[in-house]
């Protein structure tokens, strides 16, 4: 970390390339998810069954499964990690912090640029 602070270009160089890098991939598989007719035959077909096979019990399952991914719920669990973890592992609770912070980003601009919600109420 001291080889870090007495640097910092070159570690602005690693998280640049490593940036770049997950771009690059991002929009690569952006891509392929696009142009797989296989996968879009397959994602249809099975928004179509579960919206004619739909009950009341598997609605409110769902809407379980869909609350716990609620950015409300997933930032209290983070804070309740993050607590636990700070008092003795304060690298763990910055990775953790940082990773779940990167991972709601990316589901997020996911989201937004496959222009994919689930709609089965």
């Amino acid at each position: 970390m001291r080889l870090w602070l007495r640097n910092p270009w070159a570690f602005a160089i690693l998280a640049g390339s490593a940036l770049l890098y997950v771009t690059f991939l991002i929009s690569g598989l952006t891509e392929d998810v696009l142009d797989a007719e296989r996968i879009v035959a397959i994602d249809g077909w099975l928004v179509r069954w579960l919206a004619g096979h739909r009950t009341p019990l598997g609605i409110s399952v769902f809407n379980w499964i869909t609350l716990a991914g609620n950015w409300q719920v997933v930032l209290a669990g983070l804070a309740v990690a993050v607590a636990g973890f700070w008092k003795g592992h304060r690298r763990s609770a910055l990775a953790l912090t940082m990773a779940c912070a990167g991972s709601g980003l990316a589901v997020f601009l996911g989201k937004a640029g496959f222009g994919r919600r689930p709609c089965f109420q």
